[in-house]
């Protein structure tokens, strides 16, 4: 399994699934999906991911998760098929941004935008704002985006798989 926690993209528009299968079948390492890093639905969690540092966004109609068309990733490390951690710069250092490289190659390939530099997305790009870690730049990575999510409709026209089965 090259992508753990595929689930928490329920909801996403196909076109940010597809290049996770596509790095399911082609990607050199493990992924995870974070949690809330597919749609995200609940307005005061968007809020307290914000309040928290993990968002740059508010509110959800802010952000690409509020309309399932993001996907936040971590690069896991598995042991016997589970998920036991992730790769960071801080603790991983050339492995974390050798890792980078490769996936975000990867998806750029396949359209898709990549949120801030991941390359400078920790330490030196944080910065202390109300007592609160936040990146100094836009992009609350590990994220990669489809380009033009604003011009979705808000909130997302989302068919839950239960009613898909229902209706199959």
């Amino acid at each position: 399994m090259k992508v753990h926690h595929f689930e928490r993209l329920t909801g996403c528009q196909q076109r940010i699934i597809d290049p996770f299968l596509k790095w399911e079948e082609l990607g050199e390492f493990p992924l995870v999906i974070l949690p809330d890093g597919g749609l995200r639905t609940d307005e005061a969690k968007q809020r307290e991911l914000y309040q928290l540092g993990k968002s740059m966004a508010k509110t959800l109609k802010e952000t690409s998760h509020g309309r399932g068309m993001a996907g936040d990733v971590g690069f896991a490390k598995v042991i016997k098929n589970i998920v036991v951690g992730i790769y960071t710069e801080e603790l991983d250092g050339d492995e974390y941004l050798r890792r980078a490289d490769i996936f975000v190659d990867f998806m750029r390939k396949l359209g898709l935008v990549i949120g801030d530099d991941w390359k400078k997305q920790f330490s030196s790009k944080r910065i202390l704002v109300n007592g609160v870690w936040r990146m100094s730049r836009g992009g609350d990575t590990p994220h990669v985006n489809l380009p033009g999510w604003q011009s979705l409709p808000f909130p997302p026209v989302t068919v839950p798989p239960y009613i898909k089965a229902k209706e199959a």
